[in-house]
């Protein structure tokens, strides 16, 4: 029976792969011009990276959307987390770029540009470098 190290090794790699493949969408959706999805997607691929190393760290329910939250979670178990503080700017596109009613007015299609999408997916592309990186020690 595995357990232990053994099966957060394996939990962590099946958030893993989702984080690298929600930050390719992001990017098919941006090259769509789909930019309010292309920023959620980057958002998504970052909350699954970090999970990811609390899965790794020993955690068995990780809970919870926020980058923010989530990153002071990952720089308890390792301090170059908080290097990473600027990532907490996709917890601004979780709820805006998918309903209308998180923005003052506009739709989400029509507030997202491609420097937003550039910007959420260079986040996301840093914490999963950070997140890949880390698991390899």
């Amino acid at each position: 029976m595995t357990g232990g190290k053994d099966a957060n090794r394996v939990e962590a790699s099946r958030w893993l792969d989702p984080a690298e493949r929600d930050l390719a969408a992001s990017e098919a959706n941006q090259r769509a011009g789909y930019h309010e999805w292309a920023c959620f997607l980057a958002q998504q691929a970052a909350e699954k990276a970090l999970k990811s190393f609390l899965y790794l760290g020993g955690e068995r329910a990780v809970i919870g959307h926020s980058i923010n939250d989530l990153l002071q979670r990952c720089a308890a178990l390792e301090p170059g987390f908080a290097t990473h503080r600027a990532a907490k700017r996709l917890d601004e596109v979780y709820i805006s770029s998918r309903f209308p009613n998180g923005l003052t007015s506009g739709t989400p299609g029509q507030f997202y540009e491609a420097k937003d999408a550039e910007e959420c997916q260079a986040l996301a592309r840093e914490i999963i470098a950070f997140v890949k990186q880390q698991s390899a020690t």
